[in-house]
């Protein structure tokens, strides 16, 4: 408490201040550029105190404890994107936006929906009408939706950045927390990864592993809530990948015990992001998306009639739906 204390703040911020540290040990600045080519190529753009501020006021316009007026609000913006138009040229594909703790993809999955976003909308219906009219099941639905909400997620221009950051809950709760840290110690950073086309076409082949002293000890699929038939045939072989992956590149990380996301894309592994331990990180990734999206996906199947949302039912997630490797 003395260390932190020296550092200007008040005892009662102790606390605060150690979660707000223990963020920042696994935010990306601190392991993508060591990662190199196992990774996704990132740009980082610090963060300045008011252009989160002018974020976090326009996702919540009558509750921000952190208002400033509407003119430092629009210069803040003014001065994000332009440093957004300059990075954004390094990316020609595009690129994925995050926070360097989380992202915004609770924007397709959560905030928006196609009936009121018509974009979203034709990408979900463009993945739908490639499942066979014969062959339509929930699970290939889901996947559909979920391959359209990423695809959703790609950004080309600043003004797609700000506003995914700006609608975005997960990114006012993770400013928010920034945020309350006094000014003269706020380090966030925006991140800019390399938009590659192969992830959405691997929606099976994201992992989720859990490692402690640099020994992964669980593995499992991130996207649990659905079935892959050929992840189970594949099973063993997925996980001698994974475990000689994780032992050329586990010298690499700059943390003893981590949340590790992987993808595997063909021949190839990429690193999606290190994360630590805490509540915050999930071991499941769509589960919460299905009530908000089951009346959309079914309204769309030949003759059906649209029902109210419903809770997802727990079969989706009985054990031998899991596929935990190791």
């Amino acid at each position: 408490d003395e260390q932190i204390q020296q550092l200007g703040l008040k005892p009662h911020e102790c606390e605060l201040f150690r979660r707000y540290h223990y963020r920042r040990c696994f935010a990306v600045p601190t392991w993508a550029d060591g990662l190199g080519q196992h990774t996704f190529r990132t740009t980082m753009l610090p963060l300045s105190h008011a252009e989160a501020r002018a974020i976090y006021n326009r996702h919540n316009p009558h509750q921000s404890q952190f208002q400033q007026s509407k003119e430092e609000d629009d210069h803040a913006f003014q001065t994000l994107k332009a440093k957004l138009t300059a990075a954004l040229k390094n990316f020609p594909n595009g690129a994925f936006v995050k926070l360097d703790t989380r992202s915004p993809k609770d924007v397709p999955y959560d905030i928006l929906g196609p009936e009121s976003n018509p974009i979203l909308k034709i990408m979900v219906d463009e993945e739908l009408k490639k499942i066979p009219t014969d062959a339509r099941h929930p699970h290939q639905e889901l996947i559909a939706f979920g391959t359209a909400a990423l695809k959703f997620l790609k950004v080309t221009t600043p003004e797609k950045v700000i506003e995914l950051l700006c609608q975005s809950d997960r990114i006012s709760q993770d400013l928010g927390k920034d945020l309350d840290i006094p000014q003269h110690l706020f380090g966030t950073s925006l991140v800019l990864r390399e938009w590659d086309d192969r992830v959405s076409c691997y929606p099976g082949f994201e992992f989720r592993g859990f490692a402690h002293k640099k020994k992964l000890n669980a593995v499992t699929q991130y996207i649990n809530c659905c079935f892959f038939p050929e992840v189970v045939e594949k099973k063993a072989e997925i996980q001698a990948k994974i475990l000689d992956f994780h032992e050329q590149v586990k010298s690499l990380f700059p943390h003893e015990s981590y949340v590790i996301d992987f993808i595997i894309m063909g021949n190839e592994i990429k690193i999606i992001e290190l994360n630590p331990f805490y509540t915050e990180t999930p071991t499941d990734s769509l589960d919460y998306l299905l009530p908000r999206w089951k009346n959309y996906i079914i309204s769309t199947r030949p003759g059906a009639v649209p029902q109210p949302p419903q809770q997802p039912a727990t079969g989706a997630n009985t054990p031998e739906w899991l596929c935990t490797m190791l």
